[in-house]
């Protein structure tokens, strides 16, 4: 297989680079071959050898990412309005992508926003941190409106489970889909 991508490479001008490609193959030449300490990123998720997603790492590389984003708006200078769309845009952008490709559970969604206002906390955005619910209603009732990664979770992964069941009689890939999730 790896023949017939070279030979495709070759005739639209393009090269494979062998800096970043990685395989648990033995017989692929011209790639990195990973050996037991080694970890692959594949769409921004870490495995080890043997195709495991290394979830700790990917956790916690997201929420130093989370820190370093939030950190950068609050000194953007922006007014409380602007500050909580963008916090909301910004940083919930990095959990969306990941909700449903690794297994996260909802205890550790419970510590994601528990983080978040830790953070903002401490950054003095947030001065009344015993008043949580305050930050998640919405801005139209005069209060924060940050969304909270549980909630958006929720939402999210019912939302798949919804369209799973609703289509898998016009579609046998999602009807598998849903057995094995059954």
């Amino acid at each position: 297989m790896m023949d017939s991508i070279d030979e495709y490479f070759s005739v639209v001008g393009l090269r494979r680079n062998s800096e970043k490609s990685a395989t648990n193959l033995n017989y692929v030449k011209e790639t990195r071959n990973l050996d037991g300490y080694d970890r692959y990123q594949y769409l921004g998720v870490l495995e080890d050898k043997g195709s495991n997603v290394l979830k700790h790492e990917v956790m916690k590389k997201i929420a130093e990412n989370v820190n370093k984003r939030i950190e950068s708006l609050v000194n953007t200078k922006l007014n409380a309005v602007n500050l909580f769309k963008a916090i909301n845009e910004y940083f919930l952008s990095l959990y969306n992508y990941y909700i449903g490709l690794i297994d996260i559970e909802q205890h550790e969604f419970q510590a994601i926003d528990t983080e978040v206002r830790r953070i903002l906390s401490n950054l003095h955005v947030h001065l009344k941190p015993a008043n949580k619910e305050r930050l998640y209603i919405s801005r139209s009732n005069f209060v924060r409106g940050l969304n909270s990664i549980v909630h958006k979770s929720e939402c999210m992964l019912y939302q798949f489970l919804t369209d799973l069941e609703r289509k898998s009689t016009m579609c046998l890939r999602k009807s598998g889909i849903l057995r094995v999730l059954k």
